[in-house]
């Protein structure tokens, strides 16, 4: 599936809204086939495109070579959010 996840985030002291869009599968799994209660998703993705947009209301692409350079707390906060959007998809 493509889906998109809006999220406010901090770039260069100020509080602007990035999206991110990307492609996600996701397949039940389970700890002990005999036990449906032991059953849990699991997941995949992969990021087309991350952009932000200015005061300006100006759309800024980040290419992947700026992805890799960024913050890894910030990293982590794109990846949360797009873990966030599929879990709000699956259930």
């Amino acid at each position: 599936m493509e889906s998109i996840a809006e999220f406010e985030m901090m770039h260069n002291g100020n509080l602007l809204l990035w999206q991110v869009d990307f492609v996600w599968e996701a397949w039940k799994d389970c700890f002990d086939p005999s036990d449906s209660s032991s059953d849990f998703w699991e997941w995949s993705h992969v990021m087309i495109s991350l952009s932000y947009n200015t005061e300006d209301n100006e759309t800024i692409k980040i290419s992947n070579s700026e992805y890799n350079v960024m913050l890894p707390e910030l990293r982590d906060f794109v990846e949360y959010n797009i873990n966030a959007q599929i879990e709000n998809e699956l259930y």
